[in-house]
């Protein structure tokens, strides 16, 4: 809820939520998830939406899982080629529609229309994008609603509403780096690999 001051109800004064001022209720709404009840809940819940906001965490949680199943599935693929290969490729399937919405609503977050993804495919206006998609949105209400999923919970505050505690910032950035480090690692064996099978 947004007071007067137009700041979320239940902040602290330098506007961070404070989640010992919040209602059960306020405090499950703007609960992070973990990663896989995030993956979960966007592929469930948000699949197509584009309507609202996406935090930061909640955008990269995403990313990092997505990222990690794919290159499991892209390892399967140079083990049993035919069935790894239709797997990974189902798998992309089935997380682009979310993935764009979800992209689309994290741009909402930071105030922009999600017409900048198309940005995209600008040399140079990409890296813009990304800077967009990094950024963290405000916690008040903007033109596009409420900001959820985005305030981390510590094992006493989670359980208070009988869930797990929240994953850290750093854990977020850690598991990104990690999975997009796999990723190029499984990217760089699969060509390889396509090569030998070649000769």
């Amino acid at each position: 809820m947004q007071n007067a001051g137009g700041s979320a109800a239940g902040s602290n004064p330098d506007g961070c939520a404070d989640p010992s001022n919040l209602s059960d209720a306020e405090l499950e709404i703007v609960r992070a998830k973990g990663f896989i009840e995030n993956f979960r809940y966007i592929l469930t819940e948000k699949y197509v939406t584009v309507k609202g906001r996406a935090s930061r965490g909640e955008y990269w949680k995403f990313v990092g899982v997505a990222v990690i199943c794919n290159a499991i599935l892209i390892c399967l693929g140079l083990v049993i080629p035919f069935i790894g290969t239709i797997l990974s490729n189902i798998f992309g399937l089935a997380v682009l529609l979310p993935g764009l919405c979800l992209a689309i609503r994290r741009l909402h977050d930071v105030r922009k229309s999600g017409w900048w993804l198309l940005g995209g495919f600008i040399p140079f206006v990409n890296f813009y994008i990304l800077f967009l998609l990094l950024s963290e949105g405000p916690e008040e209400y903007n033109e596009y609603g409420r900001k959820t999923n985005f305030v981390a919970l510590t094992a006493v505050e989670a359980a208070r509403i009988g869930k797990p505690a929240s994953p850290s910032n750093g854990m977020i950035v850690a598991v990104v780096i990690i999975s997009l480090i796999l990723f190029m690692m499984v990217n760089s064996l699969t060509v390889t690999t396509t090569y030998w099978y070649k000769l």
